[in-house]
């Protein structure tokens, strides 16, 4: 089992190659850590994953923390990142249903 796994994004932030802190490298990130478990699932050395977090949230101001924590797949106010839309994708593929049954998903990479 695999927890707390994701990228600092601000949202709205895209940049060509993708560079921290980008939507696009967001996007990146977690296609690489979804591909890896895929790896690790097909050998049997995987059961289950959860990404950190939910949503932005406050935190104490320091240097490392820039008004809170930008780590969520939604932004405080409940918007969706790129992120969102990558682990809606990668949940509806693992989950055991029929194609018809989730195919009006708009936005899935092929990782």
């Amino acid at each position: 089992m695999i927890s707390e796994y994701g990228a600092d994004t601000l949202a709205g932030l895209h940049q060509d190659p993708a560079y921290v802190f980008s939507e696009d490298y967001e996007s990146e990130f977690l296609m690489d850590y979804h591909k890896a478990f895929d790896t690790l699932r097909a050998q049997g050395f995987f059961v289950g994953e959860h990404i950190w977090n939910f949503a932005d949230f406050m935190t104490d101001q320091t240097i490392s923390r820039v008004i809170g924590n930008r780590k969520g797949i939604f932004t405080r106010e409940r918007q969706p990142k790129a992120g969102a839309r990558i682990l809606r994708c990668r949940y509806w593929n693992l989950a055991p249903l029929k194609p018809q049954q989730h195919s009006g998903l708009s936005y899935c990479p092929v990782v």
